[in-house]
């Protein structure tokens, strides 16, 4: 099954900048793909576009068979539902602990209190952090706060799990913890977009590559590697 679609899809921003241009891209269900190119090559849009943060110059966009470029606005919070997001900063909710930044994202979304019990602390077993609920996110290392917005991004069990250069304020170690997590996630059968810089975890998993650059989908290679 086809999880993401993208059809002749471009993205012209105001000041004429193309930071997609015709993309044709399928993404299969349950499958870890690493979106790859320098600065400015259209990873960020690409993501934006899945979260219709933006919206597309042309083009359709699927998301398990249904076109998201004719939703109405109403829908979107539900699309957004179905998507885990995890970015470079954390994000994470200062005055609250872990377990209540994690909870968080169930109650946005009116799940109730005995669901929030039960969930919660499977997803920070998950990750690694099942010791770490009543701890806030100043008492805790950058990696573990990325694993926090992992179990954030990963508790509502989305089909889709999209990550914008999420090891980009790590170090090599943490970074490797981190990259175990999402194949963890992958292999329960969520499909994983990564957007990333990092040649050495690219060249280490062997998963499907894309590149892009300046908007032009130039690469797309199973079990692939990021230049040399």
């Amino acid at each position: 099954m086809d999880m993401i679609e993208f059809k002749n899809v471009s993205k012209v921003y105001d000041d004429d900048t193309a930071a997609l241009k015709d993309i044709d891209l399928t993404i299969k269900k349950g499958e870890f793909l690493f979106l790859v190119g320098p600065s400015g090559s259209g990873k960020s849009t690409f993501i934006k576009l899945l979260i219709k943060e933006i919206k597309e110059t042309k083009g359709s966009i699927f998301i398990a068979g249904r076109n998201i470029c004719k939703l109405k606005s109403s829908r979107i919070p539900q699309l957004r539902r179905n998507i885990g997001c995890v970015f470079q900063d954390f994000k994470l909710l200062p005055n609250k602990t872990v377990f209540e930044n994690v909870a968080f994202a169930l109650e946005v979304i009116g799940r109730p209190g005995y669901e929030i019990k039960l969930q919660v602390p499977q997803v920070l077993k998950l990750v690694g952090l099942h010791n770490k609920d009543q701890s806030y996110p100043h008492q805790l290392s950058g990696g573990e706060q990325q694993r926090v917005s992992i179990a954030r991004a990963f508790v509502n069990r989305p089909p889709i799990l999209l990550a914008d250069e999420p090891t980009g304020n790590l170090d090599p170690a943490t970074s490797d913890g981190i990259m175990k997590i999402l194949s963890r996630i992958n292999l329960i059968g969520t499909t994983v977009v990564m957007a990333t810089h990092d040649r050495n975890i690219v060249n280490s998993m062997r998963r499907r590559v894309v590149e892009l650059e300046e908007g032009e989908l130039i690469r797309d290679q199973k079990r692939g590697v990021y230049g040399d």
